[in-house]
């Protein structure tokens, strides 16, 4: 397992562009029910990391010294960075710290109001003026009560709602991620109204995420709820019979595609930005990436090629071979192939793999027809797929 860069899988590897991540605590201390993360965690109790905070330091300073655009460090992928354990150790705003003294653009996935707090909202708009920082704030609902079942520990959406609107009129660009998207849930009171509500408080592009939960969680959470919620495919592309009881299901096509199509008509009627994230629906997206990456510096800022870059050639030039997708992917300002040579071995190494299993994934039309619904390769070559 690297420390600053996501395992590769067949869904990470060719599907997100944040693969450099830090990871300040071992654990997170929310309790979201529908959390499926604690499936990678050993134990409960919350406690700094403090090797991520060293392994970003000695990257970060020679990216820097190396004068290397790089793709974003996503604070965090697995806890949120904002947990009252924070107050104490202080990892986090250590990290804002390097971070700014080097100049590394930083994508910040939150739910805490602690992200208002005076020190760290400082270091963020000191970020914000060399538009180095990207805040993601998470909203599964608007609606308080039944966020208070799901998001025991978090901040309710109302205060969400006004960190968006703080930062926004700070100028710091900030994403909405619809996350996990749940029917009858996320949708409180309706789509519109959302979607209305996060536009005009300045929010800038929305990402929405179906849930996905092991089979033995799934009942836990209806009754929770108090609905049905029917029709589930696995999340993963094959499922072990050894891993059965904690694979994760997700909703189904029909119905992901019906919401995240209304979705995207109405992020384009409100004049936001669209993505969805780990869903392939690149048909819909309206942002250049999924991310938001596009809202920080190009100047310190590089992505890696994903299936939406591919997305874009076929749609542009028409059905193309594995070979001509790679050479073309080649004359993107991407990182990839040998534009990775000059980078760290911490990152390179595991950005190699990355790269290895996304084109292991473009010619496997099992797997591709599983990861989205916007390609499929077929007779040797990469085609869209016409049956949205």
């Amino acid at each position: 397992m690297s420390e600053l860069v996501i395992n590769i899988s067949n869904i990470i590897s060719p599907l997100c562009y944040s693969l450099f991540r830090i990871e300040p605590f071992t654990t997170c201390s929310f309790n979201c029910i529908y959390c499926y993360a604690r499936w990678y965690r050993e134990d409960d109790s919350v406690k700094p990391r403090f090797r991520a905070l060293n392994e970003f330091r000695v990257v970060a300073r020679k990216l820097n010294e190396r004068k290397l655009r790089t793709i974003p460090f996503r604070l965090s992928t697995l806890s949120d960075p904002f947990q009252p354990l924070e107050s104490k150790v202080k990892i986090v705003r250590n990290i804002l710290k390097i971070a700014l003294e080097y100049e590394i653009p930083l994508i910040i996935n939150t739910k805490s109001n602690l992200i208002m707090d005076d020190s760290i909202k400082k270091l963020i708009l000191k970020l914000g003026s060399k538009n180095l920082v990207l805040i993601q704030i998470s909203i599964s609902t608007l609606n308080n009560n039944i966020s208070s079942k799901l998001e025991p520990k978090a901040s309710p959406p109302y205060e969400r709602l006004k960190i968006i609107e703080n930062l926004s009129k700070e100028n710091i660009p900030v994403a909405v991620r619809l996350q996990p998207y749940i029917p009858g849930i996320s949708d409180y009171p309706n789509l519109e109204d959302t979607i209305r509500s996060i536009k005009d408080i300045g929010a800038l592009h929305l990402i929405v995420e179906s849930i996905r939960l092991p089979k033995r969680d799934i009942i836990e959470l209806e009754n929770i709820l108090h609905l049905k919620l029917d029709l589930w495919e696995p999340y993963q592309v094959t499922i072990p019979s050894s891993l059965e009881d904690v694979a994760l299901y997700r909703l189904s096509y029909n119905i992901r595609h019906r919401i995240f199509r209304e979705l995207a008509n109405l992020a384009r009627r409100y004049n936001l930005f669209f993505a969805t994230c780990k869903e392939g629906f690149f048909h819909l997206h309206s942002s250049p990436d999924c991310c938001g990456i596009f809202l920080l510096s190009g100047e310190k800022c590089i992505v890696r090629p994903t299936l939406n870059e591919v997305y874009v050639l076929v749609k542009k030039y028409g059905t193309l071979t594995l070979d001509e997708v790679i050479s073309r992917l080649k004359d993107l300002d991407v990182l990839f192939d040998e534009k990775l040579k000059p980078y760290p071995k911490r990152l390179k190494k595991p950005l190699r793999n990355h790269e290895k299993k996304f084109i292991r994934v473009l010619r496997n039309s099992k797997i591709l027809h599983h990861i989205t619904p916007s390609l499929t390769y077929h007779d040797g070559k990469v085609v869209l797929r016409s049956s949205f």
